[in-house]
């Protein structure tokens, strides 16, 4: 997670499908813990963490430019 505002600054915002799809990892592991008797090792539990928390900054980044647009978009049409 920390390395997600570099990732931002350097290469811009991910796609929002993307993020979905690095949160999918997480999910599935946490999922078949709960419904089954497997428990992940903490190497497994730290890169599935690692690639949900990278996901959760790019959409709320995403997000936030999106309400922005949306918000600049609306204003204008406010003025006229």
């Amino acid at each position: 997670m920390l390395l997600s505002p570099v990732w931002l600054i350097a290469f811009g915002l991910p796609d929002w499908r993307l993020c979905l799809l690095l949160m999918l990892p997480m999910l599935a592991d946490g999922f078949a813990q709960r419904l089954t008797p497997y428990q992940s090792g903490n190497l497994r539990r730290l890169v599935t963490g690692m690639l949900f928390g990278f996901a959760l900054i790019g959409l709320l980044a995403v997000s936030t430019v999106y309400v922005a647009q949306l918000g600049y978009r609306i204003g204008q049409h406010l003025r006229k």
